[in-house]
């Protein structure tokens, strides 16, 4: 969520779950009229959690997520 600058008006979502000895993250971005999704999911043992995150929000910015971000926050109110 950091990596992606997510709160409350920018539409990004994170869930982490155990999965056989190791965390299964899925995350993505949503446009604000809904019709536009990036998501992703990655797994990682437990003591790479943080990388985990940065890296699936990485990869979410290399697939268009950052210019998605960009058009949310230009159709946000100032």
């Amino acid at each position: 969520m950091r990596t992606l600058q997510g709160g409350c008006s920018v539409p990004v979502f994170g869930l982490a779950q155990w999965q056989n000895d190791a965390i299964a993250l899925h995350g993505g971005i949503i446009s604000l009229d809904g019709q536009t999704i990036i998501q992703e999911s990655q797994q990682a043992r437990p003591a790479e959690a943080r990388q985990l995150g940065h890296q699936l929000a990485q990869t979410l910015l290399n697939r268009g997520g950052d210019q998605l971000l960009q058009a949310i926050k230009n159709e946000l109110p100032s």
